[in-house]
């Protein structure tokens, strides 16, 4: 298939071509670097990249034989093109346009077999070396110099090619070669071009088709044996710069002779190289009165060719002109015009072989503010692709900052007390110019703790227009901060510009939420001592109140909710401590109080608190504790004692008849109360009964340390007379609060109260008053048996012998059968 651009027939016999720098050929095979079929001239956009080259003329010879060959001078392009050779090279097995699959053993002029078969071989290896769908069809020109030709013209065109549209652009060839019996000797080209007078110029030197490394293997045919071919795509390492509106292309084979020499030719091409153009202002924005750098690139295409003869003239922007005579080029053999003050500049230069690229650079400057932008328009050049427009903005001085402050916390993350904090703060020059000493000024901070001194970069001393630098504080959480809820931190920046006062930035806040308030609060009540004995021990109750929450809480108090103590309810004293009490702190309070007797009657004393405290949010429920119990233990320790006595008279001795009345004395020596106090006469001597025993209405109750006198009353009998002694035994009990605990029984109280008879042993004078009275004196006091009344001094001895008689038959007539006598 061929592709051109640009192409027509004419009749005109001569062609016009204009050279400007001569052809180069690369005897040697391209690896890359010759572009598609259609044109495609290069696009501005890529400077230094070089682009591929455009086809502007191809001739592949697919328009020819099908099946059977056909010599050069019949083959008749798309388009009408005609082509011819030498008369040598159109015999002898030359000139022959032919494929592999044509089934014909001995093809057009050739007369060897081998040398048709040798021919397809040609076709085939160049087939599968330019990548055809059916390498086989593939259609070459060959030669196979069956005769010995001479150097030649083995390839012209025979009209003119039309090239109107390529004028002013650089132009350069290439065609795909194969090669056989290289050992012997190779074909050597020559390319040369054709203008308008006939005049031929030859361009660079030979290509020898046997140059390329690549080679491709080929089956046996007929008599041909299977063999490499050598295989190549050839292009000039120069070019030029096309100028006229056609041009004609003839190449000769200088190698004339009949051995070896054989080869094949096939995509025969003009290719446009022309260098592409591109500008950039750097920087594209700058104040009025500074200056900005143009930079043209002119880039090579994929070939990489040199180029010679190209200029450009650039005509600036109204308003800019060039600002000092500091104008350089990296481009070889260059001339550049570009004068201080001027308007418009000019390049004129070569790219050596190569070359990717090279540039002119040149300050430009305006006094005032404006856009201005470098159209394609502006650019006369020859030789070189039209740039893309640029532009450059000249602005006047506007300092601006902004700020954005971060903290290290993730989305939602909530801060507790004792938590590292790093705040950043991103400061970004907004605006035109360059600001010097840029700083933070974090001073709308809401924390209760010490923010660090804000550090920021070296950067910050200079920072250029929209250059940014990051700059950071540090700060640890505080219980205040999480009573708070929040922290809030507000920061700006500052700098100084080339000229006028320092800018500041808009404000920057974070704000940052502290863990959710959870107050709360415990209690632990303690009673010192936690036993006591009796009403009137003293009890001190301690109150340990913690803040087991994680917000501070103040006027901490503890609430009496259950006291069962009888005496007024203890009053709690809190040092000043609670008036404020942090997470994780106590506070002890405490009360004093003294046991009652009702306390000690019922055995314990409980009292039970709860702490309240208010937390740093009013609106927030107090927080109240569990609460918690003290208990003082008041162990029952009931007692009695009994004291008996008789009244004075029966002391003195009784008589049958006489009424003995009894006293007895109960005392509440225990810490409990008794109740039904009661009083048992557990032996009695007396002949007749002995009256109940009645105690008053106190004994009903009787508090610790209280007594009651109880009474019995006895009417003597003779029995008892003649006994000379009436003697009883009591002992007293009560009913203790807790009906769990045993009553008490007191040690027995004893009285002895001596008959008339015992008495009647008269005394010495003056002596038996004195032993009355002391005998009535210690039966009064006596709480066991009374010693009975001294009688006489010598009757003591007859007196003691009664009493023991006398109390020996008592014990004996005591009870008979279970009653009393």
């Amino acid at each position: 298939m061929r592709s051109r651009t640009g192409r027509r027939r004419t009749s005109r016999s001569r062609i016009g071509l204009s050279l400007t720098g001569a052809l180069g050929l690369v005897a040697s095979a391209l690896v890359g670097g010759i572009g598609g079929t259609g044109a495609a001239f290069g696009a501005p956009g890529t400077p230094g990249v070089p682009q591929p080259n455009a086809v502007v003329f191809a001739e592949d010879f697919e328009n020819g034989p099908g099946t059977s060959p056909q010599l050069l001078t019949d083959y008749v392009g798309d388009d009408g093109e005609r082509y011819t050779a030498d008369a040598p090279w159109l015999t002898g097995c030359n000139g022959i346009i032919a494929n592999f699959s044509i089934p014909v053993a001995q093809l057009g002029n050739c007369v060897l077999p081998d040398s048709s078969a040798a021919l397809r071989q040609l076709a085939l290896a160049l087939g599968v070396h330019s990548g055809a769908a059916e390498p086989s069809a593939n259609d070459v020109v060959a030669a196979y110099t069956e005769n010995s030709p001479g150097a030649g013209v083995e390839f012209a065109t025979v009209d003119a090619i039309d090239l109107a549209g390529s004028t002013g652009r650089f132009l350069t060839f290439s065609v795909d070669a194969a090669a056989l019996n290289c050992r012997v000797s190779a074909p050597q080209y020559q390319f040369g071009l054709v203008d308008e007078d006939g005049a031929v110029t030859q361009v660079g030197g030979t290509v020898n088709a046997c140059a390329s490394s690549s080679t491709v293997s080929v089956p046996a045919v007929g008599p041909a044996p299977a063999r490499p071919v050598s295989v190549g795509t050839y292009a000039s390492d120069g070019s030029f710069l096309f100028n006229g509106a056609s041009l004609g292309v003839r190449f000769t084979n200088v190698n004339g002779s009949g051995a070896g020499n054989d080869a094949a030719f096939d995509n025969v091409r003009i290719l446009d190289v022309t260098p592409q153009l591109d500008q950039s202002f750097e920087p594209a924005t700058t104040l009025s009165g500074t200056t900005s750098d143009l930079t043209v690139t002119v880039t090579n295409t994929a070939e990489l060719a040199a180029k010679s003869g190209w200029s450009f003239t650039e005509t600036l922007p109204a308003g800019l002109t060039i600002a000092d005579d500091t104008a350089a080029t990296t481009c070889p053999d260059a001339t550049l015009s570009a004068a201080e003050g001027g308007t418009s500049f000019r390049l004129a230069g070569d790219l050596d072989e190569d070359l990717a690229s090279c540039t002119v650079t040149l300050p430009v400057t305006s006094p005032v503010a404006g856009t201005f932008t470098s159209e394609p328009s502006d650019f006369d050049s020859i030789g070189l692709n039209q740039p893309a427009a640029a532009s450059v903005e000249f602005v006047d001085a506007a300092p601006a900052l902004s700020i954005v402050k971060t903290a290290s916390f993730a989305a939602g993350e909530r801060f507790v007390a004792g938590q590292d904090i790093t705040y950043s703060f991103e400061v970004t020059n907004t605006g035109n110019v360059p600001l010097t000493n840029v700083t933070v000024d974090d001073a709308g901070f809401s924390g209760s703790g010490t923010l660090s001194a804000v550090s920021c970069p070296p950067e910050a001393a200079s920072l250029a227009p929209a250059a940014s630098v990051t700059c950071t504080a540090s700060y640890t959480a505080t219980q205040a901060d999480v009573d708070a809820g929040e922290i809030v931190n507000s920061a700006t920046a500052s700098g100084l510009p080339p000229e006028g006062q320092t800018v500041e930035s808009a404000p920057s806040e974070v704000t940052l939420t502290a863990t959710a308030a959870a107050p709360s609060l415990t209690i632990a009540k303690t009673a010192t001592p936690d036993t006591v004995a009796r009403a009137g021990d003293s009890v001190e109750f301690s109150y340990v109140v913690t803040n087991t929450g994680n917000v501070t809480l103040t006027d901490v108090a503890v609430n009496e909710i259950g006291f069962t103590g009888s005496g007024p309810v203890p009053s709690v004293v809190c040092p000043p401590a609670t008036s404020s009490l942090a997470p994780g702190d106590s506070t002890t309070c405490t009360a004093a109080y003294s046991i009652t007797q009702d306390d000690a009657d019922a055995g314990s004393v409980t009292n039970s608190a709860t702490a309240t405290g208010t937390p740093p949010d009013p609106s927030a429920p107090a927080p109240v504790s569990p609460p918690d119990d003290a208990i003082v233990a008041i162990p029952a320790a009931p007692a009695v004692t009994l004291g008996v006595s008789a009244d004075a008279a029966a002391q003195r001795g009784l008589a049958a008849g006489q009424t003995v009345t009894y006293s007895f004395t109960v005392t509440n020596t225990g810490t409990v109360t008794l109740r039904d106090v009661a009083v048992d006469a557990a032996s009695f001597s007396g002949a007749g009964p002995l009256s109940g025993i009645v105690c008053p209405a106190a004994a009903a109750s009787l508090a610790p340390g209280a007594q009651v006198i109880c009474t019995a009353t006895y009417t003597a009998q003779a029995a008892d007379v003649a006994a000379g002694a009436l003697s009883l035994s009591a002992s007293a009990t009560g009913t203790p609060p807790n009906a769990q605990t045993p009553a008490p029984v007191s040690d027995p109280a004893s009285i002895a109260v001596p008959t008339a008879a015992s008495v009647a042993v008269p005394a010495p004078a003056g002596s038996a008053a004195r032993a009355e009275s002391r005998a009535s004196q210690q039966l009064a006091d006596s709480g066991g048996e009374t010693p009975v009344a001294t009688i006489g001094l010598g009757a003591g001895a007859l007196l003691i012998g009664a009493l023991l008689t006398t109390r020996a038959l008592q014990r004996d007539r005591r009870r008979v059968g279970g009653q009393r006598i």
